[in-house]
């Protein structure tokens, strides 16, 4: 699939929705980013495993923004792979909000319904000291 300037843009948009959903505890936004049986996995221990669907990832979403612990990503390195069918997508971020800041990789699969760009899955993988 070729994607166009446009395409690249909105899939940009769409990463850094995420965080700005998450970091402003923005439940609509981030509602707005995923298919119906999309897949949120966090890879590592200490996450919130794997979240099927969306009532599975608003949950989850819940769960991650409730409490007084304010997060700030800072999101970067995004690399698209328009071969892939889906198309798929690899970026990082670093998370504050903890006692040591959080060292994130994603690995996403995309698809556009109703011409609007979402997360058919986004796998988080947390870079931790061991």
């Amino acid at each position: 699939m070729t994607i166009t300037l446009a395409d690249r843009f909105e899939l940009q948009d769409l990463v850094f929705n995420y965080a700005h959903g998450i970091d402003r505890r923005d439940e609509a936004l981030f509602a707005g980013l995923w298919t119906p049986g999309a897949i949120w996995h966090f890879v590592d221990e200490g996450g919130l495993g794997k979240l099927v669907g969306y009532d599975a990832i608003m949950k989850g979403y819940r769960q991650a923004t409730a409490g007084g612990r304010r997060m700030h990503h800072l999101s970067s390195n995004l690399i698209l792979d328009a071969t892939a069918s889906p198309i798929t997508g690899h970026s990082d971020s670093v998370a504050t909000g903890r006692e040591t800041p959080l060292f994130l990789s994603y690995t996403d699969e995309y698809v556009k319904l109703d011409g609007v760009w979402k997360f058919q899955l986004r796998e988080v993988h947390a870079h931790l000291e061991s």
